[in-house]
């Protein structure tokens, strides 16, 4: 097997939170009701190594119809490459 790795997982956090949103984590308006079963657990992180059929995360709703949805965003956030990301400094940088 190809060895895979979890390149951009933190690089699309909009679209993660976006996906946690469709599957009822989140509100669009003060009225919604937050779902408080509703999340997504991830399994996979930016540096990971990936082999086909690894689980990537577990994505929780009680709302069925949404779930395609919030797959397609969650997947479209991710990125599968062939080679290990480059490794990021911890600190960036500091305010003082």
């Amino acid at each position: 097997k190809e060895k895979k790795w979890a390149k951009e997982m933190e690089n699309d956090t909009e679209k993660y939170g976006l996906a946690a949103l469709t599957l009822g984590a989140g509100r669009n308006t003060m009225k919604d009701v937050i779902d408080p079963s509703a999340g997504i657990y991830l399994y996979k992180k930016t540096g990971d190594y990936v082999k086909e059929g690894d689980p990537l995360a577990v994505l929780y709703t009680c709302k069925k119809e949404s779930l395609a949805t919030a797959e397609k965003i969650f997947l479209d956030a991710t990125v599968i490459g062939d080679t290990a990301p480059q490794e990021r400094p911890l600190v960036i940088y500091r305010v003082e």
